[in-house]
């Protein structure tokens, strides 16, 4: 089991801007019990998972389509602006395809340290 996320990238008084994009079900139910094993909401699990791609950490997971687009819902989480900006500075200096890749990505790497029930 993975150990608490620090959250204390979080500053209070910066401001904070919203990402809204769109994720698979079968994802977003991955990342909603990682949320629940570390006891924390689903935006500061997002917001560390960014943080984590931004400062090299862990190791890409594996990406299946069908996970990322296969029922897509909304999703919209806040970060600090300054996280906001190194994210769209990094995805576009990187080639990735979009800001919401880049994210995807992040996630899959947060992922990769959970070991979840395939039924």
């Amino acid at each position: 089991m993975p150990a608490k996320s620090d959250m204390s990238y979080r500053d209070a008084k910066e401001d904070r801007v919203q990402i809204q994009f769109r994720l698979g079900s079968a994802l977003v139910a991955k990342i909603d019990a990682a949320t629940e094993e570390e006891g924390c909401t689903r935006n500061d699990w997002l917001v560390e998972a960014c943080v984590m791609k931004l400062k090299g950490e862990g190791n890409p997971g594996v990406f299946r389509a069908s996970e990322v687009t296969r029922a897509r819902i909304p999703i919209l989480f806040r970060v600090g602006s300054k996280v906001k900006k190194a994210i769209d500075k990094d995805w576009k200096s990187n080639g990735i395809s979009s800001r919401t890749m880049w994210i995807v990505e992040a996630i899959l790497t947060r992922l990769d340290n959970y070991t979840f029930d395939p039924n």
